[in-house]
């Protein structure tokens, strides 16, 4: 099984819209990635700035 990582980062402001998005719009179609097994998204104060972590395995 392989995990792929990937990370992006926001402004306070702009977090919720931001997860909004992901969630609304790119992540339901993760499922069609050959061997897909699952994903999760993770959201982390990072002071200023927001961190997402989005990982998906196959």
């Amino acid at each position: 099984m392989i995990s792929r990582l990937w990370h992006g980062w926001t402004s306070r402001e702009n977090a919720d819209a931001y997860e909004d998005l992901l969630r609304r719009e790119i992540l339901p179609g993760i499922h069609r990635v050959k061997g897909y097994r699952g994903a999760f998204l993770l959201r982390k104060d990072a002071g200023d700035e927001i961190e997402f972590v989005h990982a998906y395995n196959v």
